[in-house]
């Protein structure tokens, strides 16, 4: 079980809520080397999204768009509804949703498909620095885990 080692005590990492609980945008250290951030939810976002997180703690699922404009990058480690309050990580091992025959331990991009990332470059995307997969998804669209360390675009 993944639990706070700093700052609030019993945080739930993986709950979500429907009142806040807790101050958007407080990070916390975990007991396995992530850390995560208190955000609430700008629309629906599913276990594995990588979300873009404004500069009032609001999380939508990643876009190119979004990530262009330098928003934080994390990942929704569990489901979330319209304006619910939870953690996303942006440091560890998140699952992330990547799309048909992502290639491991390679560069990551954004994609047409919001919250989702892929290993093809192209003209119309942008690169993720900092995230990988540890093992290649060959199955289609789903969570593959990755090694995340403070992911951010290379248009910064």
């Amino acid at each position: 079980m993944t639990y706070t080692i700093n700052g609030k005590i019993g945080a739930d990492l993986s709950g979500v809520s429907s009142t806040s609980g807790d101050t958007l945008g407080n990070s916390y250290d975990a007991n396995d080397g992530s850390k995560w951030v208190f955000v609430q939810a700008n629309g629906e976002l599913l276990e594995g999204n990588y979300v873009c997180i404004d500069e009032s703690f609001q999380a939508v699922k990643g876009t190119k768009a979004l990530v262009d404009d330098g928003h934080d990058v994390g990942f929704a480690q569990t489901d979330f509804t319209d304006n619910q309050y939870g953690y996303v990580m942006v440091k560890g091992r998140p699952q992330v949703k990547t799309l048909t025959l992502c290639a491991a331990d390679v560069a990551l991009y954004t994609t047409a498909t919001a919250g989702a990332l892929d290993d093809t470059a192209t003209s119309a995307q942008t690169k993720i620095n900092g995230v990988v997969l540890v093992t290649a998804n060959g199955t289609g669209t789903g969570n593959s885990t990755a090694i995340a360390s403070w992911p951010r675009s290379t248009s910064l």
